[in-house]
């Protein structure tokens, strides 16, 4: 579906429209978990948080207690899958308010969210038929909450039309920012964009380490053990119990998820657990996961008795090393503009975030949203945008 496309009106529906319908009970999922891999698959430009197993994984781990999956689908007339909108539905706390989010994004930080459409026409017809049920449920009263998409998505860009008789009312936000280095041909060119300072002390750090102890590189693909992982997280929790603080991963319902997927990303090809073991134990690992052009950065950990030799930041020049000998052209962040990774030369891209509502009481739900944002820039007047991220991009 064609950016350009869904500027303008939809013409009417005919016998050749794909017809859409919605799968929201766990065999209905199963049912198409085949075509929509399928459908995923000849998407190359398609993130792994779109991925049915992404997806599912989600749904039976996180998905807030009090939804349902609401996986919408289109088909070709001759009955080909041509497109799918993941999303969960829960009630408001409003009477006669359904509330819609992208399925995959809250908790697991499934960033690039968008519609899976196939190539072509055919794509941009399941775009608008897509479309037009977004248009249906607004006009019954539903609310939609869409996070964490690109600029150039379609999904993006399809909230900016009207979906039904009248444009519906929006709030339009970006949501978080996503860093993202661009990988040249060589490691050695990259190294060369980092500051003269900080190349020293990564190479420095590396000697040093490989001087005093004995450290073992642990190949990032093939076959990873269930153990690794779990390794790899006892590593995480030791790391943040030293700062005496919490992150998600304690969560029990996200550890699980993280399990599951894992295994799923393994079977096809897009897991690298990047480990390297000091004097025979686990001092850093990075979690990554590889697909089409891109390398996605999910969670590392590092051991805090080795922070002198930077080790976490060695596991991550590591992994770059190995995403340009690979041939990919992005090492993608995700989200969070913490500033080591602009450090490392990676550049702030919001992103987008927009809010839906067609009438009460979900325009109701929106208003206070706007509310909070005026106020929110009423009291920090100077703060700065999402996309410009602590000022920092590299020293």
């Amino acid at each position: 579906m064609h950016n350009a496309a869904v500027q303008s009106r939809r013409e009417p529906r005919d016998v050749t429209a794909p017809s859409v319908g919605v799968a929201d009970s766990t065999d209905a999922i199963d049912d198409l978990a085949g075509e929509w891999g399928a459908l995923f698959g000849a998407s190359s430009r398609a993130a792994v948080f779109l991925s049915p197993s992404w997806i599912r994984a989600w749904y039976d781990t996180l998905m807030p207690r009090g939804s349902r999956p609401a996986v919408v689908w289109t088909r070709n007339p001759d009955g080909a899958l041509s497109g799918v909108l993941a999303l969960s539905c829960r009630p408001s706390r409003l009477p006669g308010c359904s509330v819609y989010e992208l399925a995959g994004e809250a908790v697991a930080c499934g960033d690039h969210q968008d519609l899976l459409l196939a190539p072509g026409a055919r794509g941009d017809a399941a775009g608008f038929a897509l479309l037009e049920w977004i248009g249906d449920r607004l006009a019954g009263g539903a609310l939609f909450r869409l996070r964490a998409m690109d600029a150039d998505a379609c999904l993006k860009a399809a909230a900016a039309v009207a979906c039904s008789g009248r444009p519906p009312r929006r709030r339009v936000m970006v949501s978080d920012t996503i860093p993202q280095l661009e990988l040249p041909g060589r490691f050695e060119e990259y190294e060369a964009q980092l500051a003269a300072r900080r190349r020293k002390a990564i190479r420095r750090n590396r000697r040093q380490l490989e001087r005093d102890h004995a450290v073992e590189w642990v190949p990032a693909s093939g076959a990873i053990p269930d153990a690794a992982i779990e390794e790899w997280m006892s590593l995480h929790d030791r790391l943040w119990s030293s700062r005496r603080r919490r992150t998600a991963l304690a969560q029990p319902a996200l550890r699980e998820f993280i399990r599951r997927f894992a295994r799923e990303a393994a079977a096809h090809g897009w897991l690298r657990l990047y480990r390297m073991r000091v004097d025979g134990d686990l001092a850093a690992g990075l979690l990554v996961f590889r697909r089409g052009d891109r390398a996605y950065y999910y969670q590392s950990a590092w051991d805090p008795a080795l922070a002198d030799y930077g080790v976490g930041e060695l596991v991550v020049t590591w992994a770059i090393r190995d995403a340009i000998e690979d041939g990919a052209q992005v090492f993608d962040f995700l989200r969070g503009a913490e500033r080591y990774k602009f450090r490392l030369r990676a550049r702030p891209v919001p992103a987008h975030g927009c809010d839906l509502a067609g009438r009460w009481p979900a325009t109701a739900m929106l208003a206070v949203g706007q509310l909070r944002d005026l106020a929110r820039r009423r009291l920090h007047p100077s703060a700065r945008d999402a996309d410009a991220p602590d000022g920092e991009q590299g020293t």
